[in-house]
């Protein structure tokens, strides 16, 4: 053989080993997804467009390539119905009616938590907009229980109606949008 054969295979040998490995290292990297401490997530897979029902939480996953996390806070989230300008963009307190027909404007706030067991039905019933839904569904609450109560209730019994209105509101999103309510005031 002439000068430099050997060396050519070698170098030749060496090119095809970076042209497999870097790409290999890349998509082994890339086929890792990561969720934070306070997130929960449903697990999806790209290729075959399918979603696994079941709730995983927090760490770091081998997943594969395509495959990545819908992720959903699995921390206390607050909404507030105030005056208030750190209640967001919506905020606005609400305005009830008693049984006499008053009209009583009221400034509410809760916590909610998302139920990681029912994960995989509040993603396949509301998507990632629950919480226009969960703000709805409290607005409806608060006035239903209202026309329970005269207006002198509200001033004299606000610690019954308020223990009430945290009681209807625990049933109606635990049963509808799979959130629980630990803090209500």
């Amino acid at each position: 053989m002439g000068r430099g054969g050997d060396s050519d295979k070698k170098v030749a040998a060496g090119v095809c080993c970076c042209i497999i490995f870097i790409p290999s290292v890349i998509m082994f990297a890339c086929s890792f997804a990561i969720l934070d401490p306070h997130q929960i997530g449903l697990h999806y897979n790209g290729p075959a467009l399918t979603l696994d029902p079941e709730t995983v939480t927090n760490g770091r996953y081998f997943v594969g390539l395509g495959h990545y996390f819908f992720k959903f806070p699995a921390k206390l989230n607050y909404i507030e119905f105030s005056n208030s300008a750190e209640g967001g963009e919506r905020n606005h307190r609400i305005n009830l009616w008693t049984r006499d027909g008053q009209e009583v404007f009221a400034e509410v706030g809760f916590y909610y938590r998302i139920m990681p067991e029912k994960l995989s039905k509040l993603y396949y019933t509301y998507g990632f907009d629950y919480l226009s839904v969960i703000e709805n569904i409290a607005t409806n609450a608060f006035r239903d229980v209202s026309t329970e109560y005269n207006t002198i209730q509200f001033f004299e019994e606000r610690d019954l109606i308020n223990d009430r209105m945290h009681q209807e509101l625990q049933l109606r999103l635990a049963s509808s949008v799979y959130v629980t309510v630990p803090r209500f005031n």
